[in-house]
């Protein structure tokens, strides 16, 4: 299973070459979603999640939501659909995320909503967080469905990537976007008590103008549905996510100039939790394995630091095309992975950790120890980036492994690589 993990390091998605320029996947250009397959319901959510327990609200375009028309669906998550809609009375309009009964009722995400709206929009990281509009209940039968009305925006960092051959996007875009992600991050830490927990591509929406959005909007064609039955013989017709595709700007696409207009948007806090609040946590461990902290693997307790760590995967990502561990990597191989990436935990973490026995031998030596090394810094110099000493150095900046001398995101806004 390692040894399979080592290899995707190395060779997943092939190599790309440094000599041909970053070009679009016209494939897939035109439309964030014109790549859906007949099938498209099995990407869709599952039928179950409409049953009495998750309580997803069943929606379709066309239908009245408090003061909003349902326009079109945008995506999905766990806890909730999200929906384009216009506010009847202003035309105004706004991402209505419909979270599920359950999600209603236990996730927090409206108070921390209500926190990033109350404070200064001075601070240059307010306007990249996705912020709230409105928020009203819905009631569905026996259901009561909170739904948070957020400012429009496009597709994510994830299906935009995918428009890129080699999910590979110029430099000028990864060091703006990973720029105002950072500054979006220092927002949450420094003046909200916020640690997001969930940083990665999908959880990054770009802005794009009211404009552009009419526009998109005037192009919509007929939506296909699926009709189905839940266990408890409830119909429900569902219809594929449409994510608004991000237009790409006139000009040299290779040229820095050309992205000084993006804008990226750190969204979904759906996970997330306040700084001084971290125990007991309802979502445990936090972050995907792929993008784990240290700290996290070994529940050695975790706070700002863990979102440093995946600002640091998320720049690699968006870089390389590629993640840096494998989105598939089993929880109980990351500690390898990353003692052969970055070195083994230091003992002073290993001391705090309650589960680093399940990794590490009382020596401190790990438990399965493979006779690999490769640093990320090899990872990057083998594609070639035009700015790899820079994001080298980045990336050495990002990964430590003791989360007590890892920046802060306003530390991080100093280093040259996010210079613009």
């Amino acid at each position: 299973m390692l040894k399979r993990s080592i290899g995707g390091l190395l060779c997943r998605q092939g190599t790309h070459s440094h000599s041909l320029p970053f070009r679009l996947n016209h494939a897939s250009a035109t439309s964030a979603t014109s790549d859906l397959r007949p099938d498209w319901a099995s990407y869709e959510e599952p039928i179950a999640k409409y049953e009495e327990r998750p309580g997803f609200l069943p929606l379709v375009a066309g239908q009245k939501l408090g003061d909003y028309t349902i326009l079109r669906k945008l995506g999905w998550g766990v806890y909730s659909t999200v929906w384009l809609a216009e506010r009847e009375q202003d035309r105004t309009l706004a991402a209505l995320k419909v979270m599920s009964t359950l999600g209603s009722k236990h996730l927090p995400e409206l108070e921390f909503l209500q926190r990033m709206r109350s404070q200064s929009p001075a601070h240059p990281g307010s306007s990249h967080v996705a912020h709230l509009i409105d928020h009203f209940y819905c009631s569905q039968g026996a259901q009561d469905n909170l739904c948070l009305a957020l400012e429009p925006l496009s597709e994510s960092l994830h299906t935009f990537s995918k428009r890129w051959i080699g999910s590979r996007l110029p430099p000028g875009v990864v060091r703006r976007v990973v720029r105002q992600v950072v500054q979006a991050v220092d927002f949450l830490h420094t003046e909200c008590n916020i640690i997001h927990t969930d940083i990665k591509p999908d959880n990054i929406m770009l802005a794009i103008s009211s404009a552009e959005l009419r526009a998109a909007i005037a192009a919509m064609d007929g939506t296909p549905v699926d009709r189905s039955v839940t266990q408890d013989g409830r119909e429900v017709v569902r219809t594929p996510s449409s994510p608004i595709a991000y237009p790409i700007p006139p000009g040299d696409i290779c040229a820095d100039e050309t992205w000084r207009g993006v804008q990226g948007k750190l969204s979904d806090l759906g996970v997330s939790c306040w700084a001084d609040r971290t125990g007991g946590h309802f979502m445990e461990p936090i972050q995907s394995p792929a993008l784990r902290a240290p700290e996290v693997c070994i529940g050695a307790g975790w706070g700002r630091p863990a979102d440093i760590w995946s600002i640091g995967c998320l720049a690699y990502q968006l870089s390389m095309g590629r993640s840096l561990l494998p989105e598939t990597i089993a929880e109980v191989s990351v500690p390898s992975i990353h003692a052969i990436l970055f070195g083994e935990y230091p003992e002073d973490l290993l001391k705090s950790g309650k589960h680093s026995r399940m990794f590490y031998l009382e020596d401190g030596t790990l438990r399965y120890k493979e006779n690999v090394r490769i640093s990320v810094a090899e990872m990057v110099k083998r594609d070639s980036p035009a700015d790899a000493e820079l994001l080298i150095d980045f990336l050495n900046t990002v990964f430590v492994l003791d989360p007590a001398h890892r920046p802060t995101a306003k530390e991080l806004l100093k280093h040259k690589w996010l210079s613009l």
